[in-house]
């Protein structure tokens, strides 16, 4: 996979916090429809 790229590995250390930050607010967005 790419983790095992130590090349690769730590752009994805740098990445993937703000790809899960994003998905959590995507998350809250969903689970309240009500607020927009």
């Amino acid at each position: 996979s790419l983790l095992d790229d130590e090349s690769t590995f730590p752009l994805a250390v740098e990445i993937l916090p703000k790809h899960q930050t994003i998905s959590r607010k995507i998350a809250e967005r969903g689970n309240c429809p009500s607020k927009k």
